[in-house]
């Protein structure tokens, strides 16, 4: 297995509570699928902000395969939900 991290950055207002869902897709010409992470299933979740919190890390856990093939990319995605 091999982490990918990410780190998400809120900037404006910090007094409030916020949230922001995160999803992974495959992409580019060798685009990764379901089966290249952990529970054969594309990665998601929500990063939750506490009041006065500016930075949380998203981590993607990739499966390694047991087949030489080209390397695999994927996108990760934020999807703002509220304020």
């Amino acid at each position: 297995m091999k982490s990918f991290n990410f780190t998400v950055n809120r900037v404006g207002g910090l007094s409030g509570t916020t949230a922001v869902n995160w999803a992974v897709t495959g992409s580019g010409t060798y685009a990764a699928d379901n089966v290249d992470f952990n529970g054969s299933t594309l990665p998601s979740s929500t990063v939750n902000f506490a009041v006065g919190e500016t930075s949380k890390t998203i981590t993607v856990n990739v499966q390694g395969d047991t087949t030489p093939e080209p390397d695999e990319t994927f996108t990760v995605t934020l999807f703002y939900l509220s304020d």
